[in-house]
């Protein structure tokens, strides 16, 4: 009985491959005999059309998948963030900024300067902001050990303390248009 059914399921399957109706409760004998007569015919074989099923929608290959994934991750780095960056590392604090670097295969190599404690804010993009906000520095604090003795230990300190500004109104923009035009000249 198991035989009979994948036989016939295997017959369904080749009809239906071959544009050939049939009635859905039809029997591997009946089935056999549609087929061969159509196999043996050749008028009937020039006529046959094999349909393939559509797909639902329209898919893409995997090159291009990954292309746009590519073009939109490099967007979102490069998309630009207002911040005003302060630097807490004692050995950079004369530093006017500094120059801030990220590459990956994806995005590519972004780079940066980045000035300290600006009034107005700057702007970076995303990728340097998560750069930013992940970079530490080493500090040396001295404690005092059980038996009298003085001994410094290192730990790690966030770098930057960093102020996420709202991004500029359209009369800002506009007005920084405007002295940028006046002064033949580019700022943040």
């Amino acid at each position: 009985m198991a035989k009979q059914a994948t036989e016939l399921s295997l017959l369904k399957d080749r009809a239906t491959l071959m544009g050939i109706k049939f009635h859905p409760s039809i029997g591997v004998k009946s089935l056999k005999e549609k087929l061969n007569a159509v196999l043996n015919s050749e008028e009937e074989v020039e006529e046959m059309v094999v349909q393939k099923p559509k797909p639902r929608f329209k898919q893409k290959s995997e090159a291009t998948r990954k292309a746009e994934s590519n073009t939109r991750l490099r967007k979102t780095a490069n998309r630009l963030v207002r911040i005003n960056l302060t630097c807490m590392n004692p050995n950079k604090k004369d530093w006017p900024g500094e120059i801030l670097s990220i590459s990956n295969r994806v995005i590519g190599t972004i780079k940066k300067f980045v000035p300290f404690n600006t009034e107005v804010g700057y702007h970076v993009p995303a990728a340097i902001l998560r750069l930013v906000q992940e970079r530490k520095y080493q500090a040396f604090k001295e404690i005092k050990l059980p038996n009298g003795q003085k001994q410094k230990r290192g730990h790690l300190v966030k770098e930057f303390a960093i102020e996420i500004l709202d991004p500029l109104t359209p009369q800002e923009l506009k007005d920084l248009a405007q002295r940028q035009a006046m002064g033949n000249r580019i700022e943040d």
